[in-house]
Order: C-alpha cells, then sequence, then structure tokens
C-alpha cells in the first residue's frame, strides 16, 4: 500500500476523507487496525461521481460496527456532497484473505492508499508483497457467488411460477448470471462488483476466447436489458410473458457455468 495522497482528488473528496479518517482515529481508536482508500480514488482513475471506498480492519466482531459507521458515512455524505463506501473486515477474515493472497487482498496491496495503520496488525498484514510464485485462493469467493446465483435463480422461479412479484423475477434472474459470471471470474481472482465490468470481462476472456458459447453472451444481455426495463421503464407492462424470456436464460447461463466449473476442476462434481 502506498501512503496518502489526496491532492489529485476534488476539494470535497479530500474533506470528506479527512472527516471521515479523523472521526475513525477519535471514536475506533481501540479496535481500528488498519483504514485504506481503495478503488477509482486511490487509484486516481475515478468519474466524476465515483464513490469513495475504504477498507476498515478492526480488532473483534466486524458486524456490529455496522450502524455506527452507517450513522457516519450518512453526515459525512450530507455535509460534502459525496457517497463513502466502507469494507469491514475483522482481524482474523484479513488475514485469511492475506494468507489466501485473495484478489481483493492483492488489489488493496497494489492500488491501496494507506490512511492509519495500528502497530498491533503485523506488518506483512499492512504491506505485505505480492509473492507471484504463491498461487492464490479464489475457493471461497467462487463458491459463495455460485450459492449467491442459485439463490437468485430459485427466488425467480418461485416468484415466477406464484404469480406474485414479475418484478423480483427480472431483477432475481438477471442478478443470477451476475453472480455465476463473477464466479467465473473469480477462478482467476478477476470478479467485479460493476455490472458493465463483469458483463465485459466475462466476454473478453471466456466467449472470445471460445470457452463458452457465444450463445450465453447473448443469454446474458437479454437477461440484463429486461431488467433494466423493469427496474427503470415504469411504464412498462411486465408480464409473465416478458419476464420468462429472461429466466430461462439465466437457468441455462447458471446450468452452463456451473458445468464448466466441475469440469475444470474448480468445484466436486
Amino acid at each position: 500500500m502506498q501512503g496518502p495522497n489526496l491532492s489529485r482528488l476534488k476539494v470535497n473528496d479530500r474533506r470528506a476523507i479527512e472527516a471521515f479518517v479523523e472521526a475513525l482515529r477519535r471514536d475506533l481508536d481501540t479496535r481500528l487496525l488498519l483504514l485504506a482508500l481503495f478503488g477509482s480514488k486511490a487509484r486516481g482513475d475515478d468519474q466524476p461521481d465515483a464513490d469513495i471506498d475504504f477498507l476498515v480492519v478492526i480488532e473483534g466482531d466486524a458486524r456490529d460496527l455496522e450502524r455506527r459507521l452507517s450513522n457516519l458515512t450518512a453526515t459525512i455524505d450530507l455535509e460534502f456532497s459525496v457517497l463513502i463506501n466502507t469494507l469491514v473486515f475483522s482481524r482474523e477474515r484479513w488475514a485469511d484473505f492475506s494468507q489466501r493472497r485473495a484478489a481483493f487482498w492483492q488489489n488493496a496491496q497494489r492500488d491501496g492508499m494507506l490512511m492509519l495503520r495500528s502497530p498491533r496488525l503485523p506488518d506483512s498484514l499492512i504491506t505485505g508483497r505480492l509473492n507471484d510464485e504463491q498461487k492464490p485462493d479464489h475457493r471461497p469467493e467462487m463458491s459463495a457467488y455460485m450459492a449467491s446465483a442459485w439463490q437468485a435463480l430459485r427466488t425467480a422461479e418461485s416468484e415466477f411460477v406464484q404469480g406474485n412479484d414479475y418484478l423480483v423475477v427480472a431483477n432475481r434472474a438477471y442478478y443470477a448470471i451476475f453472480y455465476a459470471a463473477n464466479a467465473m471470474l473469480a477462478t482467476r481472482g478477476l470478479q467485479r462488483s460493476k455490472h458493465p465490468g463483469v458483463l465485459a470481462t466475462f466476454r473478453d476472456i471466456y466467449v472470445k476466447s471460445g470457452e463458452i458459447e457465444a450463445s450465453y453472451i447473448r443469454d446474458y444481455e437479454e437477461t440484463m436489458k429486461r431488467r433494466h426495463i423493469s427496474d427503470y421503464d415504469l411504464n412498462s407492462a411486465i408480464s409473465a410473458d416478458f419476464v420468462r424470456v429472461g429466466l430461462e436464460p439465466s437457468q441455462r447461463f447458471t446450468s452452463r457455468v456451473e458445468r464448466y466449473l466441475i469440469v475444470h476442476g474448480h468445484m466436486p462434481a
């Protein structure tokens, strides 16, 4: 991780970051182990409306910190007209990411901007060197994505059969594909959080190479389109026939990804 250099950021972004850092320094002094800016603001390739992303590593259970951070970020967001996101890790979980050389750990080491650190956290978890000889282990992320894909698909199927909420069908059918595509990208540590990035990376790596048939990128795009229409075009009539055109490709796509992962040894048969 590099040291803090906020000079290239907008004035409001800098002030918001400084206020957030100072608040955590004051309120979490005994628990805070690591605070780092990551994402586009740290890399310097952010768009005008990009979020400000922080990694927070604390001593103890990370879940009980969520409400306090939510209240804090809401206050700073309102004052400085920004949007702060926090990704909170316990010491143990961050150590696991380091040991496995997980993709996010590598990205944080490469691009992150160190804002605060505690001497209680070993140097290896703060400024660890990227070891090209050590093969990263991305299996936990891959498994989590596939579990989320099947859960989203089951929800879409259930809502479709019951005819309760076709908006949910369109949304969950798309997210099944989004999670399944990320499961494949996770095998190489390339998972993404932004929707266009997942689609583009999946297409470039797996479809253009011929590893996945081109029909599946068409399924991806069709389901994404129907999710956009159902979410944002409030004048559209969302019917059973409309969402079926997204649900069936979602079923095909998720099953195809699972077959790929099994055949290539990433999942048990």
